[in-house]
């Protein structure tokens, strides 16, 4: 049961886990109504017994962002929960003092101690996000006798340091799961230190800036590691990663905001049978790494490959034509004809009108993609897009602020890809013509995002009101050619939950107010 962020009451709290006697899980981050009147502690004869009775079957408990939670509420939840395996407690702050109650919002850290000591035989995940955990609190944590955790997670707790990481981890040699995101002072330390944990499956490491990447990964190759998440680490390069990618067996990957070179790892993904890869802002992509990726990851599911500049149309496309004769191309048109979209390249004036790229052996041989991101991508254009979009999986697709996007991408994309539920083509060229393609062809579609799509008008909106039946979520902000009219009318489609129409009006962006309609 999830009630986050909610404005729960005592009163509606207590019914709520009265008749959901037997819970296994409940998530009560940002549910500060529930403690603010301080009516739930273990001095009140009513919820004593009801937490005592309904408490007692939970093994997963979220208790986080609580801004009014003291310590003795806390102790009295925790020690409620006899079969508790899995705790997340985030942004609460602990006090190290023995006399805590000098500010009802710290948590005494030696109480938490002994509740975790008590519950440490069945406990197995720990997670302590955004806090203010120390080295010394880490220390006397992985003192307790008999703990032993499978997954934690200490993201955002900055001041941690190798000091009490180091040690926690060398007792901690079950660990299967760990996330240290955010850890600024950690070292590569810390990460070697995690080579010790021979059933080793998933690292979350974003942010960590401290880390170099030669030393942290030496002894990485023999661990069954299958998810990586290095974004963000400016010390880590290609080279780095190539021992453990080469030697591992990893599903997934992110490398977002961190590789200044690239084309040792595309030469590793030989080695795997990689399902998800995140590439964002890589600044020197070239058309041989993209060739290594379509040839060696075809058991991709989910490819972002963002923010790059020099993503361009031969990329896409594979080993076809060099790159100066694709600048000269254009997409001339695209056409319906037999229920199939026929492209009508034309590369010169003197050219026949015959696609050059019958077979392309590019992006579209990642046949079972079914979310892929190419947000931002600016030199891409219809060329490359209407010949390697062609998977039928793909249930997700963003190729927002790619300018060059027009109604042809659409129109291709909406016949090649009908199954797909979320599309974004926010600051792109699509028109009324690509909406109406894609109500009328999209009969799948939950979410559309049209931010900043200058060239639709109130007709788009029309088009979506008599044929998107499953629109839940639609984004039209900053498009000057919809007026609040229509977007009243849209606003009663039973569908829609979620409408954004963030200072969307006709000619000017400051006649009307920024509209959300949510249900």
């Amino acid at each position: 049961q999830s009630t986050w962020d909610c404005s729960l009451t005592p009163n509606t709290f207590a019914k709520l886990i009265e008749k959901f006697r037997g819970l296994k899980s409940i998530d009560l981050r940002g549910c500060n109504s529930i403690f603010m009147t301080g009516q739930i502690t273990p001095e009140s004869t009513k919820w004593y017994k009801l937490i005592g009775s309904c408490w007692n079957t939970l093994e997963c408990v979220a208790l986080s962002g609580f801004s009014f939670l003291n310590c003795d509420n806390l102790h009295f939840l925790l020690d409620a929960s006899c079969n508790l395996q899995s705790l997340s407690l985030r942004s609460i702050k602990f006090s190290s003092c023995l006399n805590s109650k000098i500010c009802s919002s710290l948590i005494d850290f030696q109480g938490f101690l002994r509740i975790i000591a008590k519950k440490c035989s069945r406990l197995h995940e720990l997670r302590i996000e955004y806090s203010n955990l120390s080295d010394s609190m880490l220390l006397d944590l992985c003192n307790i006798c008999g703990l032993s955790l499978v997954s934690v997670s200490f993201a955002a707790c900055s001041d941690l340091s190798d000091k009490g990481l180091v040690p926690f981890i060398t007792s901690q040699t079950n660990l299967q799961t760990v996330d240290l995101s955010l850890l600024n002072q950690i070292t590569s330390k810390s990460i070697a230190a995690l080579s010790k944990c021979v059933d080793l499956r998933s690292i979350k490491m974003s942010k960590c800036t401290s880390v170099i990447g030669k030393s942290a990964f030496v002894n990485f190759g023999c661990l069954p590691l299958e998810f990586l998440d290095c974004s963000q680490c400016s010390s880590i390069s290609s080279n780095h990663l190539h021992p453990i990618i080469s030697s591992s067996k990893i599903l997934h990957l992110i490398l977002d905001y961190s590789l200044t070179d690239s084309t040792a790892l595309f030469k590793s993904f030989h080695h795997l049978n990689l399902i998800s890869l995140s590439l964002s802002s890589v600044s020197n992509l070239e058309a041989t790494d993209m060739n290594l990726l379509f040839d060696h990851a075809t058991y991709l599911r989910y490819l972002k490959i963002a923010w790059c500049p020099k993503l361009r149309d031969n990329f896409l496309l594979g080993p076809q034509l060099p790159d100066n004769r694709l600048s000269t191309g254009m997409i001339k048109d695209a056409i319906k004809c037999n229920h199939c979209i026929t492209c009508r390249c034309k590369l010169n004036a003197n050219a026949c009108n015959v696609c050059p790229f019958p077979n392309p052996k590019g992006l579209n041989q990642l046949s079972k993609l079914r979310v892929l991101n190419l947000e931002a991508s600016s030199n891409l254009s219809d060329i490359s897009l209407v010949h390697t979009i062609t998977m039928s999986n793909v249930v997700h697709l963003n190729l927002s602020l790619i300018s060059r996007v027009s109604d042809v991408t659409i129109c291709s994309v909406c016949h090649y890809c009908p199954s797909l539920e979320y599309l974004n083509v926010a600051y792109t060229s699509i028109t009324d013509h690509g909406v109406l393609t894609v109500a009328n062809k999209l009969i799948m579609l939950k979410t559309l995002i049209l931010t900043n799509c200058k060239n639709i008008t109130d007709l788009s909106l029309v088009y979506l009101q008599e044929n998107a039946f499953q629109l839940t979520t639609l984004d039209v902000s900053m498009c000057a050619g919809i007026t609040m009219a229509q977007l009243e009318n849209i606003a009663a489609l039973p569908t829609l939950h979620s409408l954004k129409c963030l200072f969307a009006s006709s000619g000017t962006f400051l006649e009307t107010q920024s509209s959300s309609v949510n249900k």
